[in-house]
């Protein structure tokens, strides 16, 4: 695939296409336009620009391509995962929003970001997931929901126990949803009840961390690989199978399992159709099964340093606003509540 370097290097690369006409496009802009910008104005522009070609060489995608339904895709998924960063502002989606529009706008490129369907997707996500600001946070999905899902829906067809399998797994692990695309069958450990997860946002030394799983969530994951037919026999190499990833795409039968792993949109909406089907009333979202774990154990007693660990958090700084609202059920007013009968 060949490349086209953006004005003098300093702007951006384009990686996705090949053809002069692009190149010219944004030196000229470069030249006669961005560089009398205020310094301030070329470097968030810079930085935004970064940011989501980072992201789709990260995710195996392409980022500024002449074919709009691939530049479609990587701007969904890049915004669908931004708007659920507990340290990114809505303003600061928008202005990177704003920085890929006029991008695409200047490499006379096609715009998927003119189109009212991926407009009204990303505010939407904004508007409905406003997971992090006080009182606005998505529901959690605790402890009490997530047996209501277990009870009302049975691991007996394969979406449905590939769904369930999906939030459990999330739930015992703390589980992002970039973390859960990319866990493999390997990574499960029977044995031990951990989640090997190779790569985490917190984690600078690319070591990977393990999480907790739990004795129902391997028999969920049994039901679905049973389902799937994703079992070894004398002619798997179980090697190979070991590194595949455990949740993936289904056929549009909901019958079968693609080769290609499950993807950010699709977790979503998982949980969005889970709770539908259980009748619970409240807006999830892939970030609520990571808030509603950690939600359950500070009702239960457990400390942040704890719940730290169990999500693999740099600090308690975010656990900690997570659950403040659990913590004051058990805080100085509530024990003096007890005490006086109040």
């Amino acid at each position: 695939m060949n490349q086209v370097v953006g004005p003098r290097e300093h702007l951006t690369v384009l990686d996705a296409f090949s053809g002069k006409e692009h190149k010219e496009a944004v030196n000229q802009y470069y030249e006669e336009i961005f560089v009398r910008l205020p310094q301030n104005t070329q470097r968030a522009y810079k930085s935004d620009i970064k940011d989501y070609q980072n992201y789709c060489v990260k995710n195996g995608l392409q980022s500024f391509s002449t074919d709009a339904k691939l530049t479609e895709q990587s701007i969904k998924l890049y915004f669908l995962d931004l708007s659920a960063s507990p340290n990114i502002s809505h303003a600061t989606v928008r202005r990177r929003k704003a920085a890929i529009s006029a991008f695409l706008g200047m490499a006379k490129l096609p715009n998927p970001l003119n189109s009212k369907y991926l407009n009204d997707l990303i505010t939407r996500e904004l508007a409905t997931a406003n997971k992090y600001s006080r009182g606005e946070q998505a529901t959690p999905l605790t402890d009490d929901f997530l047996i209501k899902i277990n009870s009302i829906l049975k691991p007996d067809n394969l979406l449905d126990a590939r769904d369930l399998a999906v939030i459990n797994v999330m739930y015992d692990g703390l589980l992002r949803s970039d973390e859960a695309c990319k866990i493999t069958l390997g990574d499960i450990n029977r044995r031990d009840g951990t989640i090997y997860v190779p790569a985490t946002k917190s984690d600078q030394t690319g070591k990977g961390s393990f999480r907790f799983i739990s004795n129902t969530s391997i028999k969920i994951i049994d039901a679905y690989l049973l389902l799937a037919k994703i079992t070894v026999s004398d002619d798997v190499n179980v090697k190979a199978l070991l590194k595949t990833q455990l949740f993936r795409g289904l056929s549009p039968k909901k019958t079968s399992v693609l080769a290609t792993p499950i993807s950010y949109p699709t977790i979503y909406r998982i949980f969005q159709r889970l709770a539908k089907l259980a009748h619970l009333n409240v807006h999830l979202t892939s970030h609520s099964a990571r808030v509603g774990a950690a939600v359950t154990m500070a009702e239960n007693g457990v400390s942040d340093l704890d719940i730290q660990r169990a999500g693999g958090w740099k600090s308690t700084a975010m656990p900690s606003r997570y659950t403040e609202q659990a913590r004051v059920s058990t805080g100085g007013m509530a024990q003096i509540a007890k005490l006086t009968n109040r």
